[in-house]
Parts: C-alpha cells; sequence; structure tokens
C-alpha cells in the first residue's frame, strides 16, 4: 500500500528520526504528490512557508539569496527534505527552491502541519534540532541594527557586523525544549528574534534553579 511504503520513506529521513511510529504514520496518510517539470520553481525566497517537501524522484536545487560565498546553493536528491523551517518559525523562505530535472515531490500543505505539529508536539521538537538556515538579507539588515544596539558590539565598524550577521543561522526553539545544558562546550552566542528563554544553574544544594530569563531582543551563551 502506499501509506505503508510513505511511512518507510519518512523513517528513513534523518531530520524526522525519532519521532513516534504513529506520528510518522499521521504524516503518511497527509502528504500529496506534486509534479515539477525542469525549471520549475517550487517556491521563491520571500514567500510565505507553503508546506515540507520530501523529494520522491528528480532533484531540487535550493539557491540562497545570501551574499556569503558558502551555502550558496545547495542540491536535493530522491529522500531528502526541505521547507521545514519555514515552517518552524512561520517565516517567508530565504531560499528559492527550482526543479533541476522533472521531479515528483511529497508535500505536506502549512495546513496539515499546524493541524499534525498541534496533535503531535514531538513532531516540532524533532525537526527543530536539525533546522537551520543562513539569515535572508532582510534578516541580515535587521541584525546588523540589533547587533549595533549591544554594548557588547560597541566598538564593532559597520562592516564586522555585517560580517557577523551573514555567519548566523537562523533556528526554532520549541517551547519546553533545551537549547544547551550545563557543561556543553561553550561554542556559540544565541540572540532571541522572538520569545523567551529560561536560563539555569544549580543552587547550594545541587538543585537546578532559574536564575534569570531573556525575551526577544536579548542574547545568552558565550564562545570559550
Amino acid at each position: 500500500q502506499m501509506e505503508d511504503y510513505l511511512v518507510m520513506r519518512l523513517s528513513k529521513v534523518p531530520e524526522l528520526s525519532g519521532l513516534s511510529p504513529q506520528t510518522v504514520k499521521v504524516l503518511a496518510a497527509r502528504l500529496q504528490p506534486r509534479e515539477f517539470k525542469v525549471r520549475d520553481a517550487i517556491y521563491r525566497a520571500g514567500e510565505p512557508p507553503l508546506g515540507l517537501f520530501l523529494v520522491e524522484s528528480g532533484e531540487v536545487e535550493l539557491h540562497s539569496e545570501s551574499e556569503t560565498t558558502s551555502e550558496k546553493t545547495q542540491t536535493l536528491a530522491p529522500g531528502e527534505l526541505f521547507g521545514g523551517l519555514a515552517l518552524l518559525t512561520g517565516k517567508p523562505y530565504s531560499q528559492s527552491a527550482v526543479a533541476t530535472q522533472d521531479t515528483l515531490l511529497w508535500v505536506l500543505t502549512a495546513d496539515d502541519f499546524a493541524t499534525i505539529s498541534h496533535q503531535h508536539p514531538g513532531l516540532r521538537r524533532t525537526m527543530a534540532r536539525s533546522s537551520r538556515v543562513r539569515l535572508s538579507k532582510a534578516d541580515q539588515a535587521q541584525v546588523v541594527l540589533r547587533l549595533a544596539q549591544m554594548p557588547l558590539f560597541a566598538e564593532a565598524t559597520p562592516p564586522s557586523l555585517q560580517a557577523v550577521a551573514q555567519r548566523m543561522v537562523l533556528q526554532h526553539a520549541p517551547a519546553g525544549e533545551r537549547v544547551y545544558m550545563m557543561g556543553d562546550a561553550s561554542d556559540a552566542l544565541y540572540f532571541i528574534e522572538s520569545g523567551e528563554i529560561g536560563l539555569t544553574a544549580e543552587n547550594a544544594s545541587g538543585v537546578l534553579e532559574e536564575v534569570s530569563r531573556v525575551g526577544a531582543g536579548g542574547y545568552f551563551g558565550e564562545v570559550g
């Protein structure tokens, strides 16, 4: 049966590893096939999220609008998933997706994703762990303005701030998800665009307790 085949395909997708069999089965039941001819646009940078896409056959290229020299083009083969981060964040696509061959995709619409992720919250948590993308030009411009207002970057030149923005990636953290644990390597700074993060530490009794909260516009973490 087709649904059994799709369950098998989804179970092999790294971004979905760890999902319960029930959630995978629900996803499989909602997938819809869509065909694209060579050079057809699946979506364009700047468009709102349309859905989650799984390549069944053919080939898709993701073209970044970033001016950085790295990660400008990514080629996706059968079995690969894309479009997830835009669904998680609700932000417009920062890349365009174009079929470079006659291509068949399995599509989970944005509405179906919202319904399933509400019923199965583990879907968002699982996808968030592996979904990252470079910032769009619009987001980079906003980041540069924010960085310039932070004491940490008070002496940084505009080109330096732009270089920082170009290196940043967008990451989604669902409510209740741990970003990192005490004792983990200090290898990143995190800037909050929306939402709130709770910071915890061990008290004198060795019990973790919340010591502060950081909201939109703030930052946390450090580079050791």
